[in-house]
Protein backbone atom coordinates (compact mmCIF):
# COMPACT_ATOMS: atom_id res chain seq x y z
CA UNK A 1 0.00 0.00 0.00
CA UNK A 2 0.81 3.51 -0.67
CA UNK A 3 0.20 7.30 1.05
CA UNK A 4 -1.68 7.80 -2.01
CA UNK A 5 -3.76 4.99 -1.50
CA UNK A 6 -5.03 6.00 2.14
CA UNK A 7 -8.15 7.97 2.53
CA UNK A 8 -8.27 11.49 1.83
CA UNK A 9 -9.82 11.71 5.42
CA UNK A 10 -11.14 9.38 7.97
CA UNK A 11 -14.86 10.13 7.82
CA UNK A 12 -16.25 10.29 11.17
CA UNK A 13 -14.31 9.02 13.81
CA UNK A 14 -16.08 6.49 15.82
CA UNK A 15 -14.15 5.54 19.29
CA UNK A 16 -15.83 1.86 18.98
CA UNK A 17 -13.57 0.94 15.89
CA UNK A 18 -10.99 -0.87 17.98
CA UNK A 19 -11.28 -4.37 16.71
CA UNK A 20 -10.97 -3.39 13.19
CA UNK A 21 -7.81 -1.48 13.64
CA UNK A 22 -4.49 -2.04 11.99
CA UNK A 23 -1.70 -2.27 14.37
CA UNK A 24 0.48 0.98 14.23
CA UNK A 25 4.07 -0.51 12.91
CA UNK A 26 1.73 -2.45 10.25
CA UNK A 27 0.80 1.01 9.02
CA UNK A 28 4.34 2.05 9.19
CA UNK A 29 5.69 -0.78 7.42
CA UNK A 30 3.14 -1.19 4.60
CA UNK A 31 3.33 2.88 4.08
CA UNK A 32 6.53 2.59 2.62
CA UNK A 33 7.97 5.45 4.58
CA UNK A 34 10.68 6.03 7.14
CA UNK A 35 9.77 6.78 10.66
CA UNK A 36 11.74 8.85 12.90
CA UNK A 37 10.57 9.87 16.49
CA UNK A 38 10.21 13.65 16.49
CA UNK A 39 8.32 14.19 20.19
CA UNK A 40 7.78 12.77 23.39
CA UNK A 41 5.78 14.92 25.75
CA UNK A 42 6.20 15.74 29.28
CA UNK A 43 3.20 15.45 30.12
CA UNK A 44 1.64 12.88 32.52
CA UNK A 45 -0.24 11.19 30.26
CA UNK A 46 2.24 11.44 27.38
CA UNK A 47 2.32 10.99 23.93
CA UNK A 48 4.71 10.03 21.53
CA UNK A 49 4.86 11.80 18.05
CA UNK A 50 6.46 9.62 15.06
CA UNK A 51 6.55 11.28 11.37
CA UNK A 52 6.84 9.15 8.06
CA UNK A 53 9.33 10.66 5.91
CA UNK A 54 9.50 9.90 1.88
CA UNK A 55 12.90 8.05 1.68
CA UNK A 56 12.61 10.01 -2.14
CA UNK A 57 12.54 13.29 -1.04
CA UNK A 58 13.29 13.61 2.71
CA UNK A 59 10.17 15.35 3.48
CA UNK A 60 7.78 14.50 6.00
CA UNK A 61 4.14 12.80 4.78
CA UNK A 62 2.39 11.95 7.64
CA UNK A 63 2.30 12.31 11.83
CA UNK A 64 1.49 9.52 13.67
CA UNK A 65 0.57 10.49 17.59
CA UNK A 66 1.01 7.54 19.99
CA UNK A 67 -1.11 7.22 23.57
CA UNK A 68 0.89 5.86 26.09
CA UNK A 69 -1.33 5.84 28.68
CA UNK A 70 -5.18 5.69 28.69
CA UNK A 71 -5.29 9.27 29.67
CA UNK A 72 -3.29 10.10 26.46
CA UNK A 73 -5.21 8.14 24.65
CA UNK A 74 -8.88 10.27 25.80
CA UNK A 75 -6.33 12.93 24.40
CA UNK A 76 -5.69 11.65 21.29
CA UNK A 77 -9.31 10.89 20.48
CA UNK A 78 -10.24 14.82 21.52
CA UNK A 79 -7.72 15.86 19.49
CA UNK A 80 -9.23 13.78 16.30
CA UNK A 81 -12.45 15.03 17.04
CA UNK A 82 -11.71 18.82 17.11
CA UNK A 83 -9.71 18.34 13.96
CA UNK A 84 -12.78 16.70 11.92
CA UNK A 85 -14.86 19.13 13.41
CA UNK A 86 -13.00 22.39 12.86
CA UNK A 87 -11.61 21.45 9.66
CA UNK A 88 -15.41 21.24 8.34
CA UNK A 89 -15.36 25.22 9.24
CA UNK A 90 -12.54 26.55 7.84
CA UNK A 91 -11.56 27.94 3.76
CA UNK A 92 -9.74 25.81 1.75
CA UNK A 93 -6.75 27.82 2.68
CA UNK A 94 -6.96 27.48 5.88
CA UNK A 95 -7.64 24.17 6.27
CA UNK A 96 -4.03 23.07 4.41
CA UNK A 97 -2.56 24.50 7.23
CA UNK A 98 -4.46 22.14 9.41
CA UNK A 99 -3.34 18.27 9.96
CA UNK A 100 -6.02 15.88 8.40
CA UNK A 101 -7.35 12.59 10.22
CA UNK A 102 -6.32 9.76 7.61
CA UNK A 103 -5.87 6.77 9.92
CA UNK A 104 -6.69 5.33 13.33
CA UNK A 105 -3.94 2.30 14.18
CA UNK A 106 -3.54 0.67 17.73
CA UNK A 107 -0.65 1.07 19.56
CA UNK A 108 -0.73 -1.61 22.71
CA UNK A 109 -4.77 -1.58 22.26
CA UNK A 110 -4.83 2.06 22.24
CA UNK A 111 -5.83 4.34 19.21
CA UNK A 112 -3.36 5.95 17.32
CA UNK A 113 -3.93 9.26 14.89
CA UNK A 114 -2.06 9.18 11.91
CA UNK A 115 -2.78 12.43 10.24
CA UNK A 116 -1.23 14.63 7.58
CA UNK A 117 2.44 16.50 7.79
CA UNK A 118 1.91 20.33 7.28
CA UNK A 119 4.35 21.43 5.30
CA UNK A 120 6.89 24.38 6.33
CA UNK A 121 9.51 24.50 9.49
CA UNK A 122 8.49 24.94 12.96
CA UNK A 123 8.91 28.22 14.66
CA UNK A 124 11.55 26.50 17.16
CA UNK A 125 14.20 25.86 14.82
CA UNK A 126 14.80 29.56 14.15
CA UNK A 127 13.84 30.51 18.03
CA UNK A 128 16.58 28.38 19.07
CA UNK A 129 19.02 29.34 16.74
CA UNK A 130 21.51 32.71 17.45
CA UNK A 131 20.54 35.30 16.90
CA UNK A 132 16.84 35.53 15.38
CA UNK A 133 15.73 37.02 18.55
CA UNK A 134 18.30 39.80 18.27
CA UNK A 135 16.20 41.11 14.79
CA UNK A 136 12.96 43.26 16.33
CA UNK A 137 12.02 42.92 12.12
CA UNK A 138 12.40 39.30 12.16
CA UNK A 139 10.14 38.57 15.34
CA UNK A 140 7.60 41.06 14.38
CA UNK A 141 7.49 39.48 11.02
CA UNK A 142 6.70 36.09 12.87
CA UNK A 143 4.48 37.55 15.04
CA UNK A 144 2.21 38.98 12.20
CA UNK A 145 2.21 35.85 9.80
CA UNK A 146 0.57 33.94 13.33
CA UNK A 147 -1.50 37.10 13.93
CA UNK A 148 -2.62 36.62 10.16
CA UNK A 149 -3.33 33.09 10.41
CA UNK A 150 -5.20 33.47 13.53
CA UNK A 151 -7.44 36.75 12.22
CA UNK A 152 -8.36 33.88 9.36
CA UNK A 153 -9.02 31.52 11.35
CA UNK A 154 -11.42 33.48 14.00
CA UNK A 155 -13.12 34.93 11.39
CA UNK A 156 -14.09 31.24 9.48
CA UNK A 157 -15.35 30.12 12.94
CA UNK A 158 -16.85 32.80 14.56
CA UNK A 159 -20.23 31.96 15.92
CA UNK A 160 -22.15 34.65 17.28
CA UNK A 161 -20.76 36.40 20.80
CA UNK A 162 -20.95 35.25 24.09
CA UNK A 163 -19.37 36.10 27.80
CA UNK A 164 -15.64 36.09 28.01
CA UNK A 165 -14.94 32.40 29.45
CA UNK A 166 -10.82 32.17 30.01
CA UNK A 167 -11.54 29.32 32.26
CA UNK A 168 -12.40 26.50 29.78
CA UNK A 169 -11.75 23.66 32.49
CA UNK A 170 -8.08 24.96 33.37
CA UNK A 171 -9.63 24.98 37.20
CA UNK A 172 -10.39 21.55 37.54
CA UNK A 173 -7.65 20.70 35.62
CA UNK A 174 -4.95 22.28 37.67
CA UNK A 175 -7.15 20.56 40.31
CA UNK A 176 -6.29 17.58 38.99
CA UNK A 177 -2.77 17.55 37.98
CA UNK A 178 -0.94 19.47 41.25
CA UNK A 179 -3.33 18.09 43.90
CA UNK A 180 -0.89 18.41 46.94
CA UNK A 181 0.27 21.90 46.38
CA UNK A 182 -0.10 23.46 49.26
CA UNK A 183 -0.52 27.37 47.51
CA UNK A 184 -3.18 26.10 44.59
CA UNK A 185 -6.42 26.72 46.82
CA UNK A 186 -5.26 30.20 46.81
CA UNK A 187 -3.81 30.81 43.11
CA UNK A 188 -7.12 28.99 42.17
CA UNK A 189 -9.74 31.35 44.32
CA UNK A 190 -7.93 34.33 42.35
CA UNK A 191 -7.92 32.94 38.69
CA UNK A 192 -11.91 32.50 39.95
CA UNK A 193 -11.96 36.10 40.39
CA UNK A 194 -10.53 37.02 37.59
CA UNK A 195 -12.88 34.68 35.10
CA UNK A 196 -15.83 36.14 36.76
CA UNK A 197 -14.62 39.60 35.96
CA UNK A 198 -13.85 38.99 31.98
CA UNK A 199 -17.19 37.01 31.64
CA UNK A 200 -19.04 40.84 32.22
CA UNK A 201 -17.13 41.53 28.56
CA UNK A 202 -18.66 39.91 25.17
CA UNK A 203 -16.73 38.76 22.19
CA UNK A 204 -16.95 37.21 19.24
CA UNK A 205 -17.40 33.06 19.61
CA UNK A 206 -14.94 31.08 17.75
CA UNK A 207 -12.89 28.34 17.82
CA UNK A 208 -9.85 27.53 19.52
CA UNK A 209 -6.60 25.65 19.26
CA UNK A 210 -5.94 25.57 22.84
CA UNK A 211 -2.19 25.82 23.23
CA UNK A 212 -1.76 28.29 20.07
CA UNK A 213 2.58 28.51 20.94
CA UNK A 214 5.34 28.67 18.74
CA UNK A 215 6.32 25.10 19.51
CA UNK A 216 3.11 24.33 17.52
CA UNK A 217 3.31 26.30 14.56
CA UNK A 218 5.11 26.24 11.24
CA UNK A 219 6.08 28.55 8.62
CA UNK A 220 6.96 28.92 5.20
CA UNK A 221 8.28 31.81 3.38
CA UNK A 222 7.09 34.15 5.81
CA UNK A 223 3.56 32.92 6.72
CA UNK A 224 1.94 30.13 8.55
CA UNK A 225 1.86 26.64 6.68
CA UNK A 226 1.11 24.50 9.46
CA UNK A 227 -0.45 24.60 12.79
CA UNK A 228 -0.35 21.26 15.25
CA UNK A 229 -1.04 19.71 18.50
CA UNK A 230 -4.79 20.30 18.45
CA UNK A 231 -6.05 18.25 21.60
CA UNK A 232 -6.90 21.11 23.51
CA UNK A 233 -9.00 22.65 20.47
CA UNK A 234 -12.47 22.91 20.67
CA UNK A 235 -15.37 24.04 17.70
Amino acid sequence: MTVEALPAEVPRWRAGDSAARRPLWDFVRDSGLQSVVVGLSKDPNAKVTLLLVSSDTGRPMLAAKVPTTDGAAVAVEAEMRALEQIRALVSDDLRETIPRVVDVVSFDGRPAAVASAVPGTPMTVSYMRRRHTRSTARVAADLAAVGAWLTGFQRDTVRGRGPLNMDGDVAARLARRFPDDAELGADLERLAELHARLECETVPSTAVHGDLWFGNVLLREGNVSGVVDWEAGAA
